[in-house]
């Protein structure tokens, strides 16, 4: 089978994944980017945390650095899904192997943000998760009598 009749196969596919999730990352990027704000990178562990960095380098701390850099990261990916459900309707309905490969690529591009956004955002779950752990731990620690 040639690389055309592969992605004419799935041309349909592959425009309708990107477009879900360019729109559904788009919807749902403020929400990822406020819970992440408020749950990690306004609590006073990562506060101090960027403190320390900050003096071991003698720079200013950048407590919102990681959370800027997440927003963009969300915001590229959503740009080049959108981007690649263009293309799919677009140059994918030019049959020659160059532009099926070109369009292949943007797909496989696009999967590849994704799933880098995924660990990104996953690894901030994980610290927000951490977080309140700990801040329940200390709670039964200063008050032991609130659990009865």
């Amino acid at each position: 089978m040639s690389i055309v009749e592969y992605h004419v196969a799935f041309r349909t596919a592959l425009f309708l994944s990107s477009l879900t999730l360019g729109t559904f990352l788009f919807t749902m990027k403020t929400f990822i980017i406020q819970t992440i704000k408020k749950e990690i990178y306004d609590h006073e562990r990562h506060k101090a945390l960027a403190r320390n960095v900050a003096s071991d380098s003698g720079n200013n701390p950048m407590y919102y650095r990681g959370l800027r850099n997440l927003s963009r990261l969300i915001f590229w990916s959503i740009a080049i899904a959108l981007l690649n459900a263009f293309f799919q309707i677009s140059i994918g309905y030019i049959e020659h192997p160059a532009a099926s490969i070109f369009c292949l690529l943007t797909s496989a591009a696009s999967w590849a943000l994704l799933a880098f956004v995924l660990y990104e955002v996953g690894g901030n779950m994980t610290s927000m998760i951490d977080y309140a752990e700990e801040d329940a731990q200390e709670e039964e620690v200063e008050d032991p009598e609130s659990i009865r």
